[in-house]
């Protein structure tokens, strides 16, 4: 009988993985149907240009279907395979297929593209090795969950608390700072009314002000099954997070920043829910630019985004761009990294420090815009 279980338990999860390999190849060809069919006079370049994009698409719906279906499911792994999917698969697959992509691309020749998608196919493929070698190491709960004592448990318990008795301390100053009640309760991400701070220092307090909260919040509900906390404490955290989650005068990845980690929290017991979770997420990736209007704050009916010519789904562009840019001589091997490692030291001693990679790309493809994306792959 125990053995019978363990069968259908196995049986289980492979089904699984196939419905979520059938549900995505469904939904690529449902978004490529319908953004071929809003391509003027409904042309589009030959499939065969793309075939390494399809291939990729491929790697990333199995990484997820891999994710969901192990006997933890590893949802990070789950998201991370989510955004390779839409933008460094969906999105290379309909700008090759594109007559008029985004006009970022509009300045590369096709062959940058098709570099572009073999270097995302070499990082699918080492990100799936690297995975699943992880995966067979550490599957053993023996070596997986932290073992705390009585007594690191409390100590753990008074420095979270400690962090939040000096958090509310401070948080009075860096509200005012970075624009007293208007900035907590703002409506509109463009044109806000906020302080006149430096980007350094707008960072430093941002970051105090979400990142302290969201940690002793995951702290709390996971010392919760080893010692009791009153339901008060965690449930006060929780909603002043989703208080400073804002959807309507924060950028998306700031919301989801907050967010996500107390969702996953909720479904990483529901094997079931967290599969329908990831089932529903490419839906509102895709239809997801126009539900808040950025610049009056007010709720708009969302309609289906042609990724190729949308802005928010630049990864892509930016990879080919900066290939292009590299083989112009730009983008000395290391100087952006370098200047990740040393971004503590000022410009004043370091007169050559690199910006931000999005920014150098703006600044060299004399762009007005800046707010570029720079993918890890490009990194």
């Amino acid at each position: 009988t125990k053995g019978g279980g363990f069968l259908d338990m196995i049986n289980q999860r492979i089904s699984q993985g196939i419905s979520v390999c059938i549900f995505y190849s469904l939904f690529t060809l449902f978004l490529v149907q319908t953004s071929i069919g809003r391509f003027e006079s409904g042309l589009y370049a030959p499939i065969q240009n793309a075939s390494i994009s399809i291939i990729n698409i491929s790697i990333s719906i199995i990484g997820l279907a891999f994710s969901l279906s192990t006997n933890k499911q590893q949802l990070n792994m789950c998201l991370f395979w989510i955004f390779q999917f839409i933008f460094l698969g969906l999105t290379p697959l309909l700008t090759q297929l594109d007559p008029y992509p985004y006009y970022l691309n509009t300045i590369l020749p096709r062959e940058n593209m098709a570099k572009a998608t073999s270097i995302i196919l070499v990082a699918q493929i080492a990100s799936l090795f690297t995975q699943a070698v992880t995966y067979r190491k550490y599957r053993n709960p023996v070596n997986s969950p932290l073992k705390f004592g009585e007594l690191d448990v409390v100590r753990l318990l008074r420095r979270t608390h400690t962090a939040l008795i000096s958090y509310l301390v401070v948080t009075p100053f860096i509200i005012s700072s970075l624009g007293g009640i208007e900035f907590l309760f703002k409506r509109v991400r463009i044109n806000a009314a906020t302080a006149d701070l430096s980007v350094p220092l707008n960072a430093i307090l941002l970051s105090i002000l979400y990142v302290i909260p969201l940690v002793c919040a995951l702290t709390l509900i996971y010392l919760r099954s080893h010692v009791y906390i009153p339901s008060w404490q965690i449930y006060s955290v929780i909603g002043w997070i989703i208080l400073l989650s804002n959807p309507f005068g924060n950028a998306r990845q700031t919301t989801l920043f907050l967010i996500i980690p107390l969702f996953f929290n909720l479904i990483r017991k529901n094997r079931i829910l967290a599969i329908g979770f990831f089932l529903l997420l490419p839906f509102l990736l895709v239809y997801s630019g126009s539900i808040v209007n950025r610049y009056n704050g007010s709720l708009q009916t969302p309609r289906l985004l042609l990724v190729s010519r949308s802005g928010d789904f630049d990864a892509f562009s930016q990879l080919a761009n900066a290939l292009k840019l590299i083989s112009l001589g730009e983008f000395p091997i290391c100087r952006q990294a370098l200047g990740s490692i040393l971004l503590f030291l000022p410009r004043s001693l370091w007169e050559e420090k690199p910006y931000d990679t999005g920014v150098e790309l703006a600044r060299l493809l004399q762009l007005r815009f800046q707010n570029l994306s720079a993918p890890r792959v490009l990194s």
